[in-house]
């Protein structure tokens, strides 16, 4: 996988861990997520270059804090 686009996509994953960290805040305790989508594919596989982060956690409730479309913050 090409180097320079697995740093983008690490810088990323890093913002996304910064959300899921300032949404504990807001929200119910957040114990528990994991990757899907072509995140697994690309992380687990090395399948494809995957341009997003898909996080899925356990609790509906959460996608309101954490999807920028429900999120007014």
């Amino acid at each position: 996988m090409d180097q320079e686009r697995l740093k983008i996509w690490e810088i990323l994953f890093q913002r996304a861990l910064v959300l899921i960290d300032s949404a504990q805040d807001l929200g119910p305790a957040l114990t528990t997520w994991s990757f899907g989508g072509g995140t697994v594919l690309m992380r687990r596989h090395g399948h494809r270059f995957s341009k997003d982060i898909d996080i899925f956690v356990p609790d509906p409730q959460w996608l309101g804090y954490l999807n920028p479309r429900l999120n007014e913050t």
